[in-house]
């Protein structure tokens, strides 16, 4: 247990809670941060391929309204006009019609015809124009190679530096080919068309040169494979590095002038538009994450302080220390953890308190019963000994019975030849009177002896009584015993029920509780052992104060023949004084005499007989007081085991401080 408390891991409830928090309040807000992001750089990005693409269609549909109308006009005039209008440079059906149109068509630079004959019919004369061969010029030459066809002339500048392009059609004759200059400066202000922040649109002729670039001259080419990539396919779009930078590029191409336009972007923008919410959602997610810091410090705060004070609570109690009193104040779950944790401290601190009492009362009850049965031993080896002295008595008195039976039998016969012994009678009665005196005083000595006998008996059945007194009393004190085990035994297991609701901190005092409740169990056992001791005992006491009944009884008995044999020995002397007095009557007094010795002789024999019984009787007396010794002796050996595990329990719970020190 102390390698388990002693060893640290990182993986503490407030590192479980702090690492749960973030990743509860981290991950969707980091989730919704990148899908946001995501969100938003897809959205840009979708933004400026659309930019790119409404660039391109707008310019588209400028280029064929700008040109549109002056592919119809071309087609128009050319079907207007034949060889048979031709007449000079100033033709007069031809120049008036060319000269309205450029009045009112602003965007036209010029218009003119030139003919198979290299007349040049203007619609904004010039002078000096001299060996000016219209023949030699693009517009001429395409057109007449597709007649009929309307054709559109690369990019060219014009003597006034503005960029053009010609827009021309053979006559309806072939005799010649009309052409209208279109000043392309409306269209250049497409290269103002912005595609995001730094893209532009783009367009090229047909020859690949530039007729809108916000940086390029109109006519001029540029050779790269992105410009060639645009003339593989009538549309599309595709990425390409530009002087070391990724762009994308998006084009169509106008149905009328087959020109190229398109619209490019650098792809950079999209990191560069999304970068501020990139910067906020970095932001937002620090703010969060300061925010979730300071709120995961509150709660975990709020959780782990009380919880730290139950566990300082519970290090103090599986040290022993019952003193501490937890207070949270709080009305959750902890607080109601804190609760039941003070009340089981307090359960606890009841139960130790009872034990120690209960241990102290064991103790004492252990002390009495140890003090008890060595007194109860004192008086059985005392008894023995009174029981002993009886036996040797009676055995004396059944040799004085014997002795007297004998000289009794002697007188008898003595007396039944008195008749014939007259000769010797002086001789003969003095024998008898020594007889009878020594007769007497063993009578008076049997008497006296049988007094001692009865006394010795009454004592030695007062003492059996005390015994069965104190045996009781020991049975009374192995009932509160086994109570108080009982006791003992169902506050260990309640001791163990609050261990185990305390899970792994109550794992120390539900061992301590176990150990309380074998020692209840063995205090139980030893109890219930030492009951059966002394039932055990108290049958044979019950015996033996029957042995003792019976024995007094007898006792009595041999008391009153004893006294009449002592009265019959005071016959006897007396009778033998008289024959001294009147030898003449001794035969009548010898016969008498014979009579009474016969009688006497049956006398001396039942207290032959009631003394093999006293002694046959003392000897068991004797054999049940030692064995009652013996049991006493093991209540004895039994009340200082049990006063042992008093003890043994008395140091477990002196582990336990349930009081202040100050107390």
């Amino acid at each position: 247990m102390e390698k388990m408390r002693k060893r640290k891991t990182i993986w503490t409830l407030r590192n479980k809670l702090i690492l749960g928090f973030l990743l509860v309040l981290l991950l969707p807000s980091l989730s919704i941060s990148i899908a946001t992001y995501n969100s938003s750089f897809n959205a840009m990005e979708k933004q400026l391929y659309s930019s790119a693409n409404q660039g391109v269609a707008t310019a588209n549909s400028v280029i064929e309204y700008a040109l549109s109308s002056k592919i119809k006009d071309v087609g128009y005039l050319a079907k207007g006009l034949d060889s048979s209008m031709i007449d000079g440079r100033n033709s007069p059906l031809i120049q008036p019609k060319l000269i309205q149109y450029i009045g009112l068509h602003e965007d036209a630079t010029d218009i003119f015809v030139g003919t198979t004959e290299g007349l040049m019919i203007r619609g904004v004369p010039k002078e000096n124009e001299g060996t000016f061969d219209p023949r030699k010029r693009p517009w001429y030459i395409e057109a007449m190679k597709q007649p009929g066809k309307v054709m559109i002339t690369p990019v060219i500048i014009n003597s006034s530096g503005i960029p053009v392009v010609v827009v021309s059609q053979t006559l309806s004759d072939q005799s010649g080919v009309i052409g209208i200059s279109l000043n392309l400066e409306s269209v250049r202000k497409l290269a103002s068309i912005k595609v995001g922040q730094e893209g532009y649109i783009i367009i090229l002729d047909h020859t690949k040169k530039f007729v809108v670039h916000p940086t390029a001259k109109p006519g001029t080419s540029l050779d790269a494979s992105f410009i060639n990539d645009m003339y593989a396919a009538p549309s599309g779009q595709y990425t390409y590095v530009y002087e070391g930078q990724e762009k994308y590029l998006n084009y169509v191409t106008n149905k009328d002038t087959g020109w190229k336009i398109a619209g490019t972007f650098y792809q950079s923008e999209i990191s560069a538009a999304t970068a501020a919410m990139r910067y906020v959602t970095i932001f937002v997610l620090a703010a969060s994450l300061v925010l979730a810091l300071i709120a995961i410090f509150l709660i975990t705060r709020s959780v782990l302080v009380p919880i730290r004070r139950l566990q300082k609570s519970a290090e103090q109690i599986s040290e022993g220390d019952l003193t501490g009193d937890l207070e949270t104040g709080k009305t959750d779950e902890v607080g109601q953890l804190s609760s039941h944790f003070q009340t089981m401290v307090d359960s606890l601190r009841t139960m130790i308190r009872s034990v120690h009492e209960t241990t102290d009362r064991v103790s004492s009850s252990a002390e009495e019963l140890a003090a008890g049965a060595d007194q109860t031993t004192k008086a059985i080896e005392h008894v023995t000994i009174a029981i002993q002295e009886v036996a040797v008595g009676s055995e004396q008195q059944v040799q004085s019975v014997k002795h007297g039976s004998v000289s009794m039998e002697e007188l008898a016969r003595q007396a039944v030849n008195v008749s014939e012994r007259m000769m010797g009678v002086s001789e003969h009665v003095k024998r008898n009177a020594e007889s009878a005196q020594e007769g007497s005083k063993a009578a008076t000595q049997a008497v006296q002896k049988m007094h001692d006998i009865d006394e010795t008996v009454n004592d030695l059945g007062q003492a059996m009584d005390s015994l069965s007194e104190r045996s009781g009393e020991i049975v009374n004190i192995i009932s509160v015993i086994s109570g108080i085990a009982k006791q003992t035994n169902l506050l260990a297991l309640n001791a163990s029920i609050e261990a185990a609701r305390a899970g792994d901190h109550g794992k120390g005092f539900a061992v301590v509780a176990t150990e309380v409740r074998k020692l209840a169990e063995e205090s139980a056992k030893s109890a219930t052992l030492i009951s059966q001791r002394i039932d055990a005992m108290q049958v044979d006491m019950n015996h033996a104060l029957a042995a003792m009944h019976q024995a007094r009884t007898r006792v009595t008995e041999g008391i009153d023949s004893v006294s009449t044999s002592e009265q019959s020995f005071a016959e006897i002397s007396h009778a033998v004084e008289r024959a001294m007095e009147h030898i003449n009557d001794i035969t009548g007094v010898t016969q008498e005499m014979a009579r009474g010795a016969v009688g006497v002789v049956g006398i001396m024999s039942d207290i032959s007989q009631i003394s093999n019984e006293s002694a046959g009787n003392t000897e068991s007396i004797s054999a049940a007081a030692e064995q009652q010794l013996a049991s006493i002796e093991e209540i004895a050996s039994s009340s200082a085991d049990l006063s042992q595990m008093a003890e043994e329990l008395r140091e477990l719970v002196g582990r336990f401080q349930v009081e202040g020190k100050d107390q």
